[in-house]
Parts: structure tokens; C-alpha cells; sequence
């Protein structure tokens, strides 16, 4: 029994949709350092000078860094979820005690990612359990490969997409003045909480949805989905609606200038009600990647999230050229790709249903 919870661990259909992509998503930095040479691509969203010292800065040392990213959560996603665990962080230590700024941040992650690994690596050799790691059986089994890469590979082309055309949008947002670029860099902090939050239920929906599907259980498929969906939206709602209220408060956590405060509550008054839509979406595809499609859905959000982003940019944005007429493009392209998601699903859901079907008697 113990084997085959190690076995839902490491073959967790949440884990090779991660971190599959993570290892694109590593790739893909490596290339647009080679390509673009980082100043080619900062300059291009209109960074000035200063800003882009800085990000090249953190660009060099972080690109290194993915290396160590993959293995090291991976094992220790299994590590905490046994022991319940927590490892310690030194970016406090560079920046404050060090002194460093821009290059502690990037240094802190990369050797704290080196360090998490090798001794989580280390702690696995020495376990007497029977997830103990034996260097010497280490190996890559052909199809369990494929099938995990075949499944990741296109969540981590998305988030390379998603990354080019965020670059986009951040040239529309330095295309107004100072106050506007600090106040959408503080508004923005909130992005990472509230999304991280609803991708907790996202993560949820593919793994319930997966594993109902494989244990036979049809009438449970369904209803994880609008579980997981409601639960997402729900969160996205609320924490929304909290940054809409006290947002003037949330904002003041990183700046005391009142015109940069004002500027943020531009991004804050339309993001605020709009990350619950994102629901709708992101659900919808982890809940068609949870019955095996992966490749579909991920074209759609590529031509609904970015194909789209990039055409609105340069055609409803640079007509009216306003915050709101920016940030308008989310739940936009959220409701848009949802719809395309949503009908996509029901498609593969009747087909994957198929097989629970009773063959009828005999006349």
C-alpha cells in the first residue's frame, strides 16, 4: 500500500502538468537569452535605462537557477506532504543583512533552489521507508516519459505564450508616465496571491477528475468539475472584492505616495471583479487535461489569452489608449476563451463517458 502512494506522488496527474512545463518554461528562458539578448527584449517594453540594469541583472542569475527548480520541488512535494516539514528562506539575509538589492533577490533564490535540492536529495538516501531513494535503480521508463511529457509539454508552451504577450501589455502600461508604471507595479503584487490561490482548486479539479476517471466512478467525474469550479470562483470573488475594497489600504503596503496609490486603484478598479472569470477558464482546462486532452485546449487559450492580447493592444488600446481600455483585455479574453474551453469540454467529456456506457441487451 505504501508503494502505490508513493506511485499517486510521483505520477500525480498535477505534478508532470507542472513541472513538465517548468522544464519548457526553463528552456524557453534559455532561448530568449540566446535570441534576444535581454536589453533587445526590456527595451522593447519601453524600460528605461536603470530599470533595465536591474532586470538584466536578475534575468542572468535566475536563468541559471531552473535548472534546480524541477527536481528540487518535485521531491520536496513529496518530502513536506510526509514529514509536514518547512524549508527556510534567505532572502531576507542577502538584501538585509547583505546589502545587495536587485542581485541578493536573484542570488537567494537560485542558492536556496541549489541547497533544497541537494539536501532533500540527501535526506531521501538516508530514509528507512519505502520511498527511500536508491541512486543505483534511477531510471526513465520510455512510456511513463512520454505520457507525462505529452501532457505537460503544452501547459509549459502556454506559459512561454503567456509570458511573450504579457510583454506586450507591459509596453502599454510604460506607455504612460511614471506614476502609472508604479502604480500598476504595486496593484500588480496582488495578481500572484489571488491567482496562486484559485490554482489551488485548478490543480484540484485535474487530480479528483483523473482519478475518478480512472477508478471507474463517472458520476463523481462531473461533479469534481463544478466542485473545483465553484470553490475557484468563489476564492477569486472574494479575494477580488476584498482588493477592491481595501485596496487604497493593500497599496499603501508598498508606497506612501497618494498619486501612485491613485494610479494603482486604475488596475485595482478593473482587476478587482475580474479574476473570478478566470475561473471559468483555467478550470475548463484542467478539467479537459484531467480526462487526457491537453493539446486542444491549449491552442484555445493560446488564440483566446494571447493571440487575442496582442490584437487588442494594438487596436481597442491604442484607440483609446486608457488604463481601463488595458486591463479590459483579461476578462475579456478570459470570457472569451472559456466559452471556446467550456464547449470544448463537453465535447470530450460525452466522448470519455462513452466507455462507462452499459451495452444493451440482446433483443
Amino acid at each position: 500500500m505504501c508503494k502505490d502512494h508513493l506511485c499517486i506522488c510521483l505520477y500525480h496527474p498535477g505534478i508532470p502538468l507542472c513541472y513538465s512545463g517548468q522544464i519548457f518554461y526553463g528552456i524557453y528562458h534559455i532561448r530568449m537569452h540566446l535570441l534576444f539578448f535581454y536589453n533587445r527584449v526590456l527595451r522593447a517594453v519601453y524600460l528605461q535605462f536603470p530599470v533595465i540594469g536591474r532586470k538584466q541583472c536578475w534575468f542572468k542569475v535566475q536563468e541559471y537557477d531552473l535548472v534546480f527548480f524541477f527536481p528540487k520541488h518535485l521531491i520536496m512535494m513529496y518530502y513536506i506532504w510526509k514529514h509536514n516539514c518547512k524549508i527556510p528562506f534567505i532572502h531576507m539575509f542577502f538584501v538585509i543583512v547583505c546589502q545587495l538589492s536587485v542581485m541578493g533577490v536573484a542570488l537567494a533564490s537560485a542558492i536556496s533552489q541549489c541547497v533544497s535540492a541537494g539536501l532533500i536529495l540527501h535526506a531521501l538516501t538516508k530514509v528507512q521507508d519505502c520511498y527511500v531513494l536508491d541512486t543505483k535503480k534511477l531510471h526513465l521508463d520510455p512510456a511513463t516519459t512520454k505520457s507525462i511529457l505529452g501532457l505537460g509539454l503544452p501547459a509549459g508552451f502556454q506559459n512561454a505564450i503567456f509570458a511573450i504577450a504579457n510583454l506586450f501589455i507591459q509596453a502599454g502600461v510604460n506607455s504612460f508616465d511614471s506614476l502609472m508604471v508604479k502604480g500598476n507595479s504595486a496593484a500588480a503584487n496582488a495578481d500572484a496571491m489571488i491567482y496562486d490561490c484559485m490554482a489551488a482548486f485548478y490543480m484540484a479539479c485535474a487530480s479528483f477528475m483523473s482519478q475518478n476517471y480512472g477508478a471507474g466512478k463517472p458520476d463523481r467525474v462531473k461533479k469534481s468539475y463544478f466542485i473545483s469550479l465553484a470553490y475557484s470562483f468563489g476564492v477569486g470573488l472574494i479575494l477580488g472584492g476584498s482588493l477592491f475594497l481595501f485596496g487604497r489600504t493593500f497599496l499603501a503596503l508598498f508606497t506612501t505616495e497618494s498619486a501612485v496609490i491613485d494610479a494603482g486603484m486604475k488596475r485595482v478598479g478593473v482587476m478587482g471583479f475580474a479574476y473570478c472569470i478566470s475561473a471559468f477558464m483555467d478550470c475548463t482546462i484542467a478539467a479537459s487535461r484531467g480526462l487526457g486532452k491537453t493539446v486542444v485546449p491549449t491552442i484555445i487559450v493560446v488564440m483566446g489569452s494571447c493571440v487575442f492580447r496582442v490584437i487588442w493592444v494594438y487596436t481597442i488600446f491604442a484607440h483609446f489608449h486608457t488604463i481601463p481600455s488595458l486591463y479590459a483585455l483579461y476578462p475579456c479574453s478570459w470570457a472569451l476563451t472559456a466559452l471556446a474551453e467550456i464547449v470544448y469540454f463537453a465535447h470530450c467529456y460525452k466522448e470519455s463517458m462513452r466507455i462507462f456506457e452499459q451495452p444493451k441487451a440482446a433483443a
